[in-house]
């Protein structure tokens, strides 16, 4: 997820709690987080998470959500801010929502809940501090062993949701 760093660009943003506080926030609180599905002709977006939870590992864009923030906004700056795209969240599908617990973050706990567009894909504007790495895939027969787990059944559920049409 985003940095627990008070300062942004030499201002205050609201949105994240001193580094101690955002560690217990983790530890004694679920995470609402979102992830997107971001489908082109060229198939859906993957991309290798630098940061935790799932650092290393293959995963679809996605953030928790800030405090003040609506749904729709979310999931604009999580496109936007991750991979350089843009999305009208309007026209964004719900996929699927799963609990996820990383024992290795102090036992932290997500809700992670999904949503998919279809947009035309021309550049991918990896966000270097979170993201190192970008690729396609078409099926789940294409999806990486080194693939998280939460990611796994997103994708699961949204290409059962796609065939069922």
């Amino acid at each position: 997820m985003e940095p627990s760093n008070p300062e942004v660009g030499g201002a205050r943003n609201e949105a994240w709690a001193p580094a101690e506080i955002f560690e217990s926030i983790l530890r004694y609180s679920v995470v609402p987080t979102f992830d997107l599905i971001l489908e082109s002709v060229e198939g859906i977006l993957l991309v290798r998470r630098c940061i935790s939870p799932y650092k290393g590992l293959w995963a679809l864009p996605g953030l928790r959500i800030f405090k003040g923030e609506s749904i729709a906004e979310c999931l604009a700056r999580i496109a936007l801010d991750e991979v350089g795209l843009r999305v009208n969240p309007a026209h964004g599908t719900f996929i699927n929502q799963a609990t996820v617990k990383f024992r290795t973050d102090n036992e932290r706990q997500d809700l992670s809940t999904c949503y998919a567009f279809e947009l035309e894909i021309d550049d991918v504007m990896l966000n270097n501090d979170h993201l190192s790495a970008w690729m396609f895939i078409r099926d789940m027969t294409k999806i990486p062993v080194t693939t998280g787990g939460l990611y796994k059944e997103h994708l699961n559920r949204y290409f059962e949701m796609r065939d069922a049409k």
